[in-house]
């Protein structure tokens, strides 16, 4: 309590100070201590409810017989209580309530609390609890931020709500007369952030995603979700990634169900925690989770659950801990960026001894028996070259590591949604692609559309931009190819019909802007190309010409735009500006773009900065002779003093030509040198940075050296060991065989140096990642170490 009574205040009465009070209860609104204490004031209230469950005194509920018993769940600033209802049950938590608000100076709002009795309680129910504690009753269990709990008889209202809040919010920004851009920015970043909370627990019907993507739709190209207006590109094709022709808009169905699959992978990774007992106790005791399907009565939350595994059993696969749970030929276990099974891999010239023998083998077969080592010969005689080298590099744990799951479209084995969602995309557009092969075309055969959106313009030039290799510009062509009624025939110069390469290239209005221009260009009478290979053909030629490839396009973009506004202006307005006229606002809106973009680039710090690390930073680690070096301690110093200290340097390096990582380490000893070892490893390069820690804490360890320090220029090291989210999957068994290692030892830190202190060490790794020697060199030791 000395965080809230020692704080002093002074308050504002009618514009002057008050004298200064300190207070002895309670939190304070805005106080960034506040949320702190309450976590802390909340664990007191879960401790005594949990001590009464205990007791006997209160009796929770279950949703299965084998499942947990549920009497709170504590959240933000709510908090649900479950209990069956009896007297003393009921007195019981009502003492509770009132011992926790004169403990932590809270209050219990009476008027926003609500208690819902199950449908098949007794009518005298009603009267005796609300007479014992004064809460209000409720039908139901009402909205938890914004989502309704009673998914039972009221599944359509609640999506047709979501559905209204959607079209409300369009309709209010009608007012807004916002471009196409615009609208596309809210579209992305307002309208799908507001179903992802909904998304993330319920699984939406096809009907409703169609209803919100057709709202979304109509506000993108007519500014109103009631709108009709012309859709110039379907919305499947506006769903791709902006790198693939798209604009990013998400799929409203597959952004759902990559949703629902972190809840998935919430249950298979932490299959023990209360909301994954919760659902297995139900519905998976006699069948694991992946293989489990919806019954005909279970709840929707679980075939929402349920969808959201059929998105991540199409990512997640095996990693090799000790090989006792994984099927060699069924199950997903080798690290390749798709995953796939080896029963359809076998080679030709295995022995069917071997394979008949294996057939219903599990990894761990395929390991040596008496090492924790790769079956190399067998493995080579089973498979075909390239398989049996990608198994052969897969790093194995020496003390233990387990078979596990991992996600494998993240590098550190972690599901992610976004890796998900880009998953389920590839997936339907590799589909779509074969079904209907022009659903979405690149006119651009040598320009990414990564070039269009990382051009240094505005954000409505480059979805004109878009627009226009997309052939989707509303020019009189196109709409007459679409039903309009009018006329298609070129405002600018009335002589003949205004497509896209007519109005942008060949209109006689229109070809003296270009062959003026500082771009100097002279459109030929008759292009045998679309406007789109134009523009591709004139992004090579900046390069070609060694010009300044974004620069020379963003000229080309603000000529083009110039352009376009110059045709809406004549057929909008009635005005005709000339030829000078347009090429003098180009101009003046090149250089207005490039003004305003190159005051928004930050400027550049030269000076030498030290690399951050948030481990425990060791006293006086700052070193004259080496000021860039920072340490942090591994495990607490448990060492005499008197202990000998063994100062390791380690370093690695990478042979993409041979694949090979090389280790090289030194041992050192009051300055004196008294060990080495190099060796090459087939592991990957993820796995080179803790190579060189594992082979040198196993050396000191063998020798009885227990106090020591290693050197190392691999930052990432660092970040790694303070935290599990920053390992590679690939590397996990190795960084787990460290940590294991270094429990053994009284003191071990692991320190930054420059690469100046590591040239031996890195000549040695050099030498072992392109030569086939493996050595490793002791020299007499300058004491005796017991």
């Amino acid at each position: 309590m000395q965080c809230v009574t020692t704080v002093s205040y002074s308050v504002l009465v009618n514009g002057s100070y008050t004298s200064f009070f300190h207070p002895s209860q309670g939190l304070r609104q805005g106080d960034p201590l506040s949320p702190y204490l309450f976590v802390l004031c909340v664990d007191i209230l879960s401790s005594m409810i949990s001590s009464a469950k205990a007791q006997g005194l209160i009796e929770g509920i279950k949703a299965s017989r084998l499942g947990p018993s549920i009497t709170h769940l504590l959240f933000a600033d709510d908090s649900f209580l479950f209990l069956k209802v009896t007297d003393s049950g009921i007195s019981t938590i009502h003492s509770i309530l009132n011992s926790y608000c004169q403990l932590s100076g809270q209050l219990v709002n009476l008027q926003k609390s609500s208690i819902f009795i199950s449908p098949n309680s007794p009518p005298s129910l009603y009267s005796s609890i609300s007479s014992s504690i004064h809460i209000p009753f409720s039908p139901s269990f009402g909205k938890y931020l914004g989502v309704n709990l009673d998914l039972t008889s009221k599944r359509k209202e609640i999506f047709q709500e979501i559905i209204n809040k959607i079209d409300d919010k369009c309709q209010g920004w009608v007012s807004l007369l916002l471009n196409k851009a615009g609208r596309l920015s809210l579209l992305k970043y307002i309208l799908t952030s507001m179903l992802v909370f909904h998304m993330s627990n319920l699984k939406f019907p096809v009907y409703v995603t169609k209803k919100i993507s057709s709202i979304l739709s109509n506000f993108l190209w007519s500014g109103a979700a009631n709108k009709k207006s012309y859709h110039w590109k379907k919305w499947d094709s506006l769903c791709l990634s902006n790198s693939d022709g798209g604009l990013g808009v998400k799929d409203l169905q597959l952004f759902n169900q990559a949703l629902l699959a972190k809840q998935s992978w919430r249950i298979l990774d932490q299959p023990t925690c209360l909301f994954s007992s919760f659902f297995l106790s139900k519905y998976c005791n006699s069948t694991p989770f992946l293989e489990s399907k919806a019954p005909s009565s279970c709840s929707w939350s679980w075939k929402s659950i349920l969808y959201g595994k059929d998105a991540l059993i199409k990512g997640i696969r095996w990693q090799v801990g000790n090989g006792v749970k994984i099927s060699i030929w069924n199950d997903f276990w080798l690290p390749s960026p798709i995953p796939f099974a080896l029963k359809e891999c076998l080679s030709d010239n295995a022995p069917l001894s071997s394979f008949l023998s294996l057939r219903n083998a599990t990894v761990d077969k395929l390991l040596l028996p008496e090492k924790k080592e790769w079956n190399g010969q067998l493995v080579s005689s089973l498979f075909p070259s390239d398989i049996a080298s990608l198994i052969l590099s897969i790093p194995l744990s020496q003390f233990g590591f387990e078979d596990r799951f991992i996600w494998g479209f993240t590098k550190n084995g972690d599901f992610s949604v976004s890796s998900a969602y880009s998953l389920l995309l590839a997936i339907k557009s590799h589909h779509n692609h074969s079904t209907s092969p022009n659903l979405v075309h690149s006119f651009w055969p040598n320009l990414t559309w990564n070039f269009i959106w990382s051009l240094p313009i505005p954000h409505k030039i480059q979805f004109f931009l878009w627009q226009l290799s997309h052939e989707c510009l509303p020019v009189g062509d196109l709409l007459v190819r679409r039903g309009w009624q009018g006329t298609s025939v070129c405002t600018l110069c009335k002589h003949h019909s205004e497509s896209l390469v007519h109005l942008f290239l060949l209109c006689d209005f229109v070809r003296p802007i270009w062959f003026g221009s500082d771009l100097g260009i002279l459109i030929p009478s008759t292009p045998n190309h679309s406007i789109s290979f134009w523009l591709g053909w004139l992004h090579n030629m900046g390069h070609i010409m060694s010009l300044h490839s974004r620069s020379f396009f963003s000229k080309i973009s603000c000529t083009l735009w110039c352009i376009w506004l110059a045709r809406n202006k004549a057929v909008f307005e009635s005005i005709f500006p000339s030829p000078s006229q347009v090429l003098t606002h180009a101009n003046h809106l090149t250089q207005s773009i490039n003004q305003a973009f190159t005051s928004l680039k930050p400027s550049r710090n030269h000076s030498t900065t030290s690399v951050p690390f948030f481990g425990k930073l060791s006293p006086g680690t700052s070193n004259p002779s080496h000021p860039e070096m920072h340490t942090f301690h591994v495990t607490p110093c448990l060492c005499n003093c008197d202990d000998p200290v063994l100062d390791i340097f380690c370093a690695h390096a990478f042979n993409m030509q041979r694949n090979k990582c090389g280790v090289g380490i030194t041992f050192r000893v009051q300055s004196r040198t008294v060990g080495s070892i190099f060796r090459s490893s087939s592991s990957p390069k993820d796995c080179a940075s803790i190579l060189p820690l594992i082979e040198a804490v196993s050396w000191a360890l063998h020798r009885n050296m227990l106090h020591i320090h290693i050197y190392t220029n691999d930052s990432s090291l660092f970040y790694q060991l303070r935290s599990i989210k920053e390992i590679p999957a690939i590397a996990a068994p190795l960084f787990f065989d460290f940590c294991f290692l270094v429990q053994s030892v009284h003191f071990c830190s692991l320190s930054l140096c420059d690469l100046s202190r590591l040239h031996q060490a890195y000549f040695l790794a050099k030498f072992a990642a392109s030569s086939r020697i493996h050595s490793e060199v002791d020299t007499s030791y300058p004491f005796d170490t017991g």
